[in-house]
């Protein structure tokens, strides 16, 4: 009886550690798309975040913008399960209940690998307009892009 519970469980711990083994907190979110250096914007009635993020890149020969805004599929509001697959998504909200100053919150790998959700929160339009060239906007989505890239780079030159 004894030597049957101790086998018992062995079989138990080494299931377990299987499982445990199997279960990578990478395989359970799918791979973020997009075009590179494109942003889906949500909820940016006013236009603000968008014309920002539309700003011609500064040092090119022609004039070029940083960033390729669009909008989600069925117009302002919510995520549909095709839009949250995207690896920039920047989600706008002008509150003045919600929101004293304007602020901005990201998080990474919210719905798929390799994607950034950033949040911009403003009190009004004008505090958004005023405020939103000050912010790290920019920085947060170059970073991505360049996360995104170099874990492109790295998959396709460790198989070759």
């Amino acid at each position: 009886m004894r030597v049957a519970s101790r086998a018992a469980w062995l079989i138990v711990a080494a299931v377990m550690s299987l499982l445990l083994y199997a279960c990578d907190s990478d395989g359970v979110l799918p791979e973020a798309g997009g075009r590179p250096s494109e942003v889906l914007v949500v909820g940016d009635t006013c236009s603000v975040v968008g014309d920002e993020l539309r700003r011609c890149m500064a040092g090119l020969p022609q004039q070029e913008p940083m960033f390729d805004v669009v909008e989600p599929r069925h117009g302002h509001g919510g995520l549909t399960a095709q839009d949250r697959l995207h690896h920039n998504i920047v989600v706008v909200t002008v509150d003045s209940t919600l929101c004293p100053r304007t602020t901005v919150t990201y998080e990474r790998d919210v719905y798929a690998r390799r994607q950034i959700v950033v949040s911009v929160s403003a009190s009004s339009v004008e505090s958004l307009r005023r405020d939103i060239g000050r912010c790290p906007l920019h920085r947060l989505l170059l970073s991505n892009e360049l996360l995104r890239h170099t874990h492109y780079l790295k998959r396709h030159t460790d198989k070759a």
